[in-house]
């Protein structure tokens, strides 16, 4: 269940085990849901037993052999294979994936471009982007999740903010992270090659519209070049060091006032705003309101993204402390 999860330790010794528990002790109640716990034993035993012979379900085997996993497995196989032949749409990549490779550099040569991702010459594993269109480089991948989706669009003249609203409200496919240049789907139990296949029907529709807007100024990619709020996001701006002049507990514990934005400038933060994509703070209780990091707010604000923390959603006004407390 969400909200839920495992954390494996290795016992190659890297990690220390005391250690890590020491620091979840700050995160974890002490009073634990059963229903959350029931919820993990129940997803350990499910992973660990076998399919029953002729079970349709979670994988559609039909011998007791089969793993739960081997149909979203083939489904995201059959994803990236559909996704990486589309123009304009950039795939995450594992060095390991032969066929996305292949696929990427058949179509980049369609293209007049070179695909796939750098290679390494110190491991020998290559990995990066690969797909019609796509370009660039990008250090090699040395782990990766196989049945996750990270599908970029930038080169669609679309946010993947706007993306993911379109592959939702025309397809059905509901991503499970969108940022300023990716979508990113998620497969598992349950998720089968039909599921793959609309997945790639509806990215090759933003494919389509992107490449008739080129030429008529209509879809997605039109409504950019009009500076809709689907554009293309630019590099995001860059959070300088942060300036602590007070601890947060001092800061929360303060006498606060609100102020607009652009007043706040200079002045201590009293709520922790964090920007989600990536879900980093930009600003603790505390910390001086610097341009830059108001600027990365708004910037994700105005992308399509959200601020968690912010007493106003809009940003037009933050919480600062007093300034006769602050100094």
């Amino acid at each position: 269940m969400t909200q839920s999860a495992m954390l494996h330790i290795s016992a190659s010794g890297r990690l220390d085990a005391d250690r890590v528990a020491a620091a979840l002790q700050a995160l974890q109640t002490s009073s634990p849901s059963y229903v959350l716990m029931a919820s993990l034993d129940a997803a350990r035993a499910h992973a660990a037993a076998p399919l029953l012979a002729g079970d349709g379900g979670g994988g559609g085997q039909t011998n007791g052999d089969g793993c739960f996993l081997d149909e979203p497995l083939r489904a995201a196989a059959v994803a990236r294979e559909g996704l990486v032949k589309l123009h304009g749409v950039v795939l995450l990549a594992s060095g390991d994936d032969e066929k996305s490779k292949e696929s990427g550099d058949e179509s980049g040569k369609e293209g007049g471009d070179s695909q796939g991702g750098s290679k390494d010459s110190g491991t020998g594993r290559q990995g990066g982007v690969c797909g019609g269109a796509a370009g660039g480089r990008a250090a090699p991948l040395m782990r990766w999740d196989p049945l996750r989706l990270t599908i970029g669009v930038w080169r669609l003249g679309v946010s993947g903010y706007a993306a993911a609203a379109a592959l939702e409200a025309r397809a059905g496919v509901v991503a499970e992270l969108a940022t300023p240049r990716c979508v990113v789907c998620a497969l598992g139990p349950g998720s089968t090659t039909h599921d793959a296949e609309r997945l790639v029907d509806a990215v090759r529709e933003l494919s389509n519209k992107a490449r008739e807007a080129c030429g008529g100024g209509g879809g997605l990619a039109g409504d950019a070049a009009r500076g809709g709020a689907t554009g293309p996001a630019a590099a995001p701006p860059q959070l300088p060091p942060p300036v602590a002049v007070m601890t947060p507990r001092e800061a929360f514990f303060s006498r606060t006032e609100r102020t607009t934005a652009s007043a706040a400038v200079g002045r201590v933060c009293a709520e922790l705003l964090c920007p989600y994509p990536p879900g980093v703070p930009a600003l603790i209780p505390g910390e001086v309101v610097s341009e830059q990091a108001l600027a990365v707010l708004c910037t994700a604000l105005a992308g399509g993204g959200a601020v968690t923390g912010a007493a106003d959603s809009s940003l037009e006004t933050l919480l600062v402390v007093l300034d006769e407390d602050s100094n």
